[in-house]
């Protein structure tokens, strides 16, 4: 408490603005400082259902001529598929008359339309509730699928797994690989940094999230965790929430080299989107992650700086009271998450040797 009255001690007039954000975050520690009884034992995570079938869905604003390429894919991906799929393009943003030649071309795909942008989660959502089956690959439309990708990741489901991502080469052979997959994160000094890991072999390993432009997702876990990550919004940040939260619930996320996606880029953001404010927009996503997943711990006073250099944009974006009121949420489902203390290296540094489906065993005499 005596950390808490020192760091508000430290507050001035010209802080007000960071005030509503500070003082959302001062009182959920305090609040998870009241001691509490005892801690029950952790239950093991409810198994998943993933059923039968795949629904991939493609986000898409203003290229069809990308999109074509990519649903050519798609569509030599599920025809190697023994069970059902299909493919729903959210478009948003974009005249629906710039697909009439695409819905031609593709009468199995299915297209919903919505005249205003939506922003990268938002999109995925209206993607998610039309999906039919228990297993959804969230697709960029600037993805290109090898033929057994969705293959190799479907059969990578099981009752703890959340998400499969798959193996990711830029579409330019000569570019530097900084993008594979594989994601690992550490914090340093209080703010959390991602990395993507070089893969070395066939081995399927597990991966701090799963990138949403390439990854095959347990719908039902999906639908429950991504309306909490609307925040980020318009991109960046989303799948490492859900992903992480993901992991605090118990569930995993696989990284499965065999599943292979080839990546154009951020060619969509770009087009949308100047270089500063890509980047204003990735560094004010990045604090929310680190306040919203508060683990592991970071000193207040630390967090608090974090805070106070925050651009004025970003602070009334953040420190609205929707804003606060969404961070108070997640800092309390973080703070109770019955594998909250479960670190970041050990989400990304485990090795199967098998897909992890359910087995079934016959007996007989």
């Amino acid at each position: 408490m005596m950390r808490i009255l020192r760091a508000l001690a430290r507050i001035r007039p010209r802080h007000l603005r960071y005030a509503p954000l500070a003082l959302t975050v001062v009182a959920s520690d305090a609040l998870q400082r009241i001691p509490r009884p005892r801690r029950r034992p952790v239950a093991a995570p409810a198994p998943l259902d993933w059923g039968r079938g795949v629904s991939v869905v493609i986000p898409e604003r203003g290229d069809a001529a990308m999109l074509s390429a990519c649903l050519d894919r798609v569509a030599a991906a599920t025809a190697r598929l023994d069970e059902p799929a299909e493919t729903i393009v959210v478009v948003n943003g974009s005249p629906a008359a710039d697909y009439r030649a695409l819905q031609d071309a593709h009468p199995q795909v299915r297209w919903l339309h919505f005249a205003a942008p939506l922003g990268f989660t938002s999109a995925v959502l209206e993607g998610l509730a039309a999906a039919r089956h228990g297993a959804v690959y969230l697709l960029n439309n600037d993805m290109l699928l090898e033929p057994d990708a969705l293959r190799a990741a479907l059969s990578w489901r099981g009752p703890r797994v959340f998400a499969v991502a798959s193996q990711i080469f830029f579409q330019d052979a000569g570019r530097r690989r900084e993008e594979t997959g594989w994601t690992s994160m550490v914090v340093e000094q209080g703010l959390p940094v991602p990395r993507h890991e070089t893969p070395a072999g066939a081995a399927v390993r597990g991966t701090v999230w799963a990138g949403a432009g390439s990854s095959l997702f347990n719908a039902g876990l999906l639908r429950a965790l991504l309306p909490d990550s609307v925040d980020f919004d318009p991109f960046y940040w989303e799948d490492v929430d859900v992903g992480v939260r993901a992991w605090r619930q118990g569930y995993e996320s696989l990284f499965c080299p065999a599943s292979v996606a080839r990546h154009g880029h951020r060619v969509t953001v770009e087009r949308y989107y100047d270089a500063a404010e890509v980047a204003r927009i990735f560094a004010r996503n990045r604090l929310l992650f680190q306040l919203r997943n508060p683990f592991p711990r970071q000193p207040l006073g630390t967090v608090l700086g974090r805070i106070r250099r925050l651009d004025r944009r970003s602070v009334r974006e953040l420190g609205s009271w929707r804003g606060c009121l969404s961070l108070w949420r997640a800092r309390r489902q973080a703070q109770r998450a019955p594998f909250r203390d479960t670190d970041y290296l050990a989400m990304w540094t485990r090795r199967h040797a098998r897909p992890t489906r359910p087995a079934g065993v016959l007996v007989s005499p």
